[in-house]
């Protein structure tokens, strides 16, 4: 099996195919991918109490709503990453390019 990345994939160009066609009404498709737990979500408490160790990072729902309106009143991109991906996730400049995806040709 492949696991969820070809379904990622989809989702993605999906939403990017939507937000193209949406402009053209003045509508606006976008995805806020969220890294983390969500704190005081049931999974953040379980995964806290069974392992801990590797729980991960906790976002605050207050932010989440935050991000997703600032990409929605913005429309300045069509996608986010939050928390963003640092040094080790492969990115070396968190909140670069793998953070914010515009749509557009990098330069």
């Amino acid at each position: 099996m492949s696991g969820g990345g070809p379904l990622m994939a989809a989702a993605r160009n999906w939403v990017y195919s939507l937000n193209g066609e949406l402009a053209e009404v003045g509508a606006y498709a976008g995805t806020l991918s969220i890294t983390a737990f969500i704190a005081g979500s049931e999974a953040a408490e379980t995964a806290a109490a069974v392992m801990p160790e590797k729980a991960g990072p906790l976002v605050d729902p207050d932010d989440l709503a935050a991000h997703y309106w600032d990409m929605y009143s913005k429309r300045d991109r069509v996608e986010q990453i939050h928390p963003p991906p640092g040094p080790a996730d492969g990115d070396s400049r968190a909140g670069g390019p793998a953070a914010q995806r515009t749509g557009k040709p990098q330069e």
